[in-house]
């Protein structure tokens, strides 16, 4: 069940994810958001492009299957599919999504999470969230750590979380 604020950021993130602003997420808004991360950190070669698509492409499925319109995923689709979503499944995204961003690196810093915030049109300062997320100082964020935030975004009713930026000042 979600809170008020949990339904705030949840609505911030479906208006991310929805790129043609038309209040429903379909595949073509996924595909669009594979296009603009493959853009924004850089990546013309198309094994990269596909790897963003495909990374996409399969959070959009994960989304469709709570679907109970045909047309697309509604915010109460999106909403049920946030409040059983498991970790395991969200894993496979964050892994998708981190390895796009490292390039190899075993850790993400401010530029790196410049660029996603780049690709996802995210509002706030990258500089300033990117400290909050990094709670340890460490100036990197790690693969684990990076799925522990999406998990705390996506459940924590904390106003404080540091994951709570990790989709942009909500």
């Amino acid at each position: 069940m979600s809170t008020q604020y949990r339904n705030q950021k949840l609505r911030h993130l479906f208006r991310v994810f929805d790129t043609d602003v038309d209040g429903v997420l379909t595949k073509a808004d996924f595909l669009d958001l594979g296009d603009k991360l493959a853009d924004a950190i850089g990546s013309a070669p198309a094994p990269l492009r596909d790897a963003a698509q495909a990374g996409q492409a399969a959070l959009w499925a994960g989304l469709r299957e709570r679907a109970e319109h045909a047309e697309g995923v509604t915010f109460a689709d999106f909403l049920a599919w946030a409040d059983a979503v498991e970790a395991p499944s969200l894993a496979s995204w964050c892994e998708r999504q981190f390895e796009l961003l490292a390039r190899g690196q075993s850790t993400i810093g401010i530029a790196e999470y410049a660029a996603w915030c780049h690709a996802f049109a995210l509002p706030g300062d990258p500089d300033r969230m990117f400290r909050q997320l990094d709670h340890a100082g460490a100036e990197a964020i790690d693969g684990p750590e990076f799925l522990r935030l999406h998990l705390e975004f996506l459940r924590s009713d904390d106003v404080d979380a540091p994951g709570n930026v990790v989709w942009g000042q909500v």
